[in-house]
């Protein structure tokens, strides 16, 4: 029974009809339908009931609808099933029948998923295929465009209608490849089936088609690791390079792309953030291309501030022959460092707080300072406004983080925490919740002894 048929009709013969029946109504049978690879209400409607035969009557018949969802599923099946006859009547074989729902929808795809060519190919050949029903006439539109390919400069965007005629079942296209000396990594163009006439689209209806490289070796970074860092702070443990750090690092290199190394030979250069770099070559030995990474070790001394970006740079040799650059990017370490006084600070009403001056000790933080904040921990006050806090640095640098703020309202437990760089300020007026602040001032401010 095909797909789009729209029903099919079952028949039952009674083969003895001149058998006086039990019942005065004539001999029945019951029939129902079981689903296989059929499912009822997706590929066919199920059916029950009784046909009764009288009269004399030889065949009665059913219809089992067949529904056509469109879809490009395959053949399917699924039972009729007879039974519960009248006596005498019985059910002899068969008493079942395997209905077959035959494919008629016709479908298009893509035949693989993926593709591939050379990049020195003048052309890659793609093929669609027809699936399902080959009857009558099929057409369907194709796209190739960008995926990390460049249309003109490694591939010719492409695109047009394939038409299959009665009974074809496989067409296909070509998508132009530009061959160039660079070697570069393997790209990618993507392509795609659109606006099916007559037919569905079934999967794969996207592809990938990959330009190989295979004019040379593309070796790429493939990680780093910090083996040691020989400088003498904790805080630059645990990976982070910093400022003017010598640190000995481990460099992984991978080929990723093209033909590949018989022996890598690299070279570490001096600059770009990077200073004495040493050895000044290490032999990384034969690299297969997508095979695994190779790592050697270097000792460079890190040339910057906080923050600061580095990129060591390497020069690739196969044995003598130069097959390009690897640059790694890092950026100079930063860490925060809190420094606490351990006991609490009374405030005084006329008098200066206690104790006064409330040292912290800050030291070992090596290199440059970027950025430091004040955090006032759990304060205190019925009248906010009489405070005053200065912070003292050293070399005389001094910061008014708070004066006059808060007004009469009283806070308990707040956190107040002086950053450069927040975004609001406390006012003068309002009660001080735990916030971050810019400093903030209102004057005149008494002098501080």
């Amino acid at each position: 029974m095909l797909k789009n048929g729209g029903g099919v009709i079952v028949t039952v013969v009674c083969s003895n009809p001149r058998v006086e029946p039990a019942s005065p109504g004539g001999l029945s049978v019951g029939y129902y339908t079981v689903d296989g690879t059929a499912k009822a209400g997706a590929d066919y409607q199920s059916v029950s009931g009784t046909l009764i035969f009288n009269d004399g009557a030889v065949t009665k018949t059913f219809n089992v609808p067949i529904i056509n969802n469109s879809l490009l599923t395959g053949d399917k099946t699924f039972t009729v099933v007879l039974t519960n006859a009248t006596p005498p009547g019985q059910v002899t074989p068969p008493s079942t029948e395997t209905v077959v729902i035959v494919e008629s929808n016709p479908g298009l795809r893509f035949s693989q998923t993926g593709y591939t060519v050379f990049k020195n190919g003048v052309n890659a050949n793609i093929s669609v295929l027809r699936t399902g029903s080959t009857n009558g006439v099929v057409s369907v539109n194709y796209i190739a465009t960008n995926g990390t390919a460049v249309n003109g400069q490694n591939y010719y965007a492409t695109n047009g209608t394939l038409v299959f005629s009665n009974g074809v079942t496989s067409r296909s296209f070509n998508v132009p490849i530009i061959a160039n000396n660079q070697v570069q990594p393997n790209l990618t163009v993507l392509l795609q089936l659109v606006n099916p006439v007559n037919a569905v689209l079934v999967s794969p209806s996207s592809a990938v088609l990959t330009i190989l490289e295979n004019g040379g070796s593309y070796v790429i970074p493939a990680g780093a690791q910090m083996v040691t860092n020989y400088t003498s702070l904790s805080n630059y443990a645990n990976g982070v390079i910093g400022s003017n750090d010598t640190v000995q690092v481990l460099f992984a290199l991978r080929d990723s792309a093209g033909l590949n190394v018989t022996n890598l030979i690299v070279y570490l250069l001096d600059g770009n953030g990077i200073l004495s770099p040493g050895p000044a070559s290490q032999v990384y030995g034969p690299l297969t291309v997508y095979g695994h990474s190779v790592s050697r070790a270097f000792t460079f001394t890190a040339n910057g501030t906080n923050s600061f970006p580095i990129t060591p740079t390497f020069n690739l040799y196969d044995n003598a022959k130069f097959i390009g650059t690897a640059v790694f990017n890092f950026s100079i370490g930063t860490w925060t460092t809190s420094f606490a006084n351990a006991n609490p600070i009374v405030i005084l009403d006329t008098n200066a707080a206690s104790p006064y001056p409330s040292v912290i000790n800050v030291n070992g933080v090596g290199g440059t300072l970027i950025k430091s904040t004040v955090t006032l921990n759990r304060l205190a006050h019925t009248y906010p406004s009489d405070i005053d806090a200065l912070v003292v640095g050293p070399s005389g640098m001094n910061t008014l983080i708070m004066a006059h703020v808060g007004g009469g309202l009283g806070v308990t437990n707040v956190v107040l925490t002086f950053d450069d760089a927040a975004t609001n300020s406390l006012t003068q007026t309002n009660r001080l919740t735990t916030s971050t602040n810019k400093p903030t001032q209102f004057y005149p401010v008494q002098n501080f002894p």
